[in-house]
Order: structure tokens, then sequence, then C-alpha cells
């Protein structure tokens, strides 16, 4: 059974390197970007991985999952995920080791934003695609975009949801966990749109503008250049970067209240107003 999430969960993984792949393509025919091949290996090794241990498991029978191992879980995906993750960076020669490697997709993933290079002007569009792309799949949360994305009865498991997913109560998701966490992910991915247009409208190009965009939604970091917004000399775009990273250290679970009609919720959490306050204050 667990093996069987594991996979699909690998297979999601994969789909968002496919998509790197796509970036990687254009670039290659555009500006003779060379990271296609890194993308397209990884993509495939990821692939087998995660088809294989769905084979493995999709015949196991179904099984109660404890809350230490919903938690186990959890903190297992981010594992898997950053060790598949790392393998563009390492086929690339974007890291000449291991640990940089893991390090960097681990930071990516966690939305920590630390990096251990020093030449991001020099990496190809698609490893820096793939760096924002990895903090804006963490930002939400692994297992939010897999129930959202994966049909799966299995998967709708409600503890394992909690582990991930801080602020939403059990005697709420149960109904209908898949559409919590579509509803979640549809908020995400307006929030995302609205600072891509915002970014757009500056002196950003459309490449800079997404993966921009998907950093700060996940308030992680991660850049196209070295300096980062600095690199723009635009007070508006770092005004931007300021309201759109202050915005989405909300709990997300608030907006989930607001877009189901409950808008008080804004007025009362004490969490919320703390949190303004400091940033005022700031």
């Amino acid at each position: 059974m667990k093996t069987k999430i594991f996979g699909l969960l690998i297979l999601m993984e994969s789909l968002f390197m496919l998509l790197t792949c796509g970036v990687s393509y254009y670039y290659k025919i555009t500006e003779g970007d060379d990271d296609l091949t890194a993308f397209s290996i990884t993509t495939a090794v990821t692939f087998m991985a995660g088809f294989l241990l769905y084979m493995r498991g999709r015949r196991c029978p179904k099984t109660f999952f404890s809350r230490k191992d919903n938690f186990l879980m959890v903190s297992m995906v981010w594992i898997v995920f950053s060790f598949f993750g790392m393998f563009p960076f390492l086929i690339y020669g974007t890291v000449d080791n291991v640990a940089s490697a893991y390090f960097e997709a681990m930071s990516g993933f966690t939305t920590t934003g630390a990096s251990v290079l020093n030449n991001i002007d020099e990496q190809p569009h698609g490893i820096l695609f793939w760096r924002s792309l990895t903090q804006w799949l963490g930002g939400l949360g692994i297992v939010v975009f897999s129930f959202a994305l994966i049909p799966v009865y299995e998967l709708k498991n409600a503890n394992m949801f909690s582990a991930e997913v801080t602020g939403l109560s059990l005697d709420k998701l149960r109904p209908k966990i898949g559409d919590t966490a579509r509803r979640l992910l549809s908020i995400y991915i307006l929030l995302t749109v609205v600072c891509f247009v915002a970014y757009w409208l500056g002196n950003m190009d459309v490449y800079d503008s997404v993966c921009y965009s998907m950093s700060t939604i996940a308030t992680g970091g991660f850049g196209t250049h070295q300096a980062s917004m600095a690199f723009f000399s635009s007070p508006y775009l770092e005004y931007v970067c300021s309201f759109f990273m202050i915005v989405s250290s909300i709990n997300f679970s608030l907006f989930y209240y607001f877009s189901i009609g409950r808008s008080n919720v804004f007025f009362k959490n004490e969490e919320l107003k703390w949190f303004l306050c400091i940033v005022g204050v700031m």
C-alpha cells in the first residue's frame, strides 16, 4: 500500500520534470541551452522508479495508517522527492558532488531558500526553472498537490493530509479531502498568476516573472540572478515581492475558509493579528 502511494507521488514528480523538459527544449532551440539531456534522463529515471513502485504495490491489501505512519510518510516524501530532484544538478554539472546537489533540491522542496550556487547567472534556463518549481511545489506541500491531482481513493487519508496542512480541522476534511486540496491548489495558483502579472507589468520578462512568482508565493527566495531582486533595480518589483511574500505567509487555511464564505476568520484569527503586527513593527 505504502509502496503504491510512493510510486504515485514519484510519478507526479516526473510529470513536473517533464514540464521542465519543455522549458529546456524551448531555450535549447532559441538560445542554445544544453541542459535538456540532464532533464530527459532524470525524467525517464524518475518515471521508471515511480512506475515500478506503483506496479509492485498495486495489489497490496488496503491497510490502516496510524498517526505515526502518516507523519513518517509525509517526512519521507520530502526525502524521496529531493533525492530524485537533485539529479538534474548532478547530471548537468551545476554542482560536482551529491551533498551539494541534494542540499539544493532539499532547500527547494522545503522552501528554505539557502543555496550552494554562486554562479546562478551562468546556469541554463531549465535548471533555474526547476529550482523555482521545486520551491513552488514545496510551498503548498507535496501531499496537498498529490491529494488534488491524483484521483486515488487510498490516498485520501485525512490524518496524512493534516500532517502536512495546519489550521484545518479533520471534521472539515473528512467528507471530501480531495475537494479541499483542489480548492487550496486553486487559491495557490490564483495567487501565483496574480503575482506573475504584477511582475510582468514591471520590467521583468515572462521567464523571470514565472520563476520569481513561483518563488515568491512559496516564500522561498530562489531567483534567476545572483543578485536576486536587486538585479532589476526596481523599487516597484521590490514592493510587489514584499506584498506577495506577506500575503503568502498567511496561513492558507484562512484563505480556504474565506473561499467557502467564512470571511470573518480574517478578523478573528489571533495568529494573523500578531503576524501583521510584527510585520508592521519590523
